[in-house]
């Protein structure tokens, strides 16, 4: 609680919560309640996962007012999917589709949650257009980012991808989020 007072003194207006996946600690409900006592607005960046859980998308929805939710879902297309993520590529996406459901219906509003894709070359064309096309139909942004080459992108340089695939993915996100 220290650093939250500390970090409300200094004049910030709002605190993103980062992982891993922040939803993951035990005491990110007590955390986020005292930061948001505290005057701040919590912006969560989760996989999403956790918010399949009814009680969490609650929780969540009720901590970030006035801020965002960011969920992590790069297709959804379950073979790429699992090609870019360890576990249950099914399991998986569904518990963030349906943490995405569980948000709306707790009343956060489709303008203050975001889909988050790492962008990479099995990503490009066609898949990237129908994830940023989901979301959007709901009234869900994108924000795009670009794979690092560390971890699991490391050991797979073929998925960067290419300068034109990237300027494609970014109109594609531009269109359908910002239109006109």
């Amino acid at each position: 609680n220290r650093i939250l007072h500390e970090i409300s003194d200094s004049g910030a207006k709002a605190i993103d919560w980062l992982g891993g996946d922040p939803l993951m600690r035990k005491d990110w409900f007590e955390l986020a309640g005292a930061a948001q006592d505290l005057g701040l607005i919590n912006n969560i960046w989760t996989s999403g996962i956790p918010l399949a859980d009814p009680v969490i998308a609650r929780q969540v929805a009720k901590v970030t007012e006035g801020g965002f939710v960011s969920v992590h879902l790069d297709s959804l297309d379950e073979e790429i999917y699992e090609l870019l993520h360890t576990g249950k590529p099914h399991k998986k996406s569904q518990s963030i589709l349906k943490g995405v459901e569980n948000l709306l219906k707790a009343g956060k509003h489709p303008e203050e949650i975001i889909n988050c894709i790492t962008f990479t070359r099995p990503l490009a064309g066609n898949d990237v257009e129908r994830t940023i096309r989901y979301f959007s139909e709901k009234g869900i942004r994108t924000c795009l980012t670009q794979i690092c080459m560390a971890g699991l992108g490391k050991e797979h340089p073929e998925w960067l991808p290419s300068e034109q695939q990237i300027h494609h993915a970014i109109g594609v996100r531009d269109r359908m989020n910002y239109p006109g």
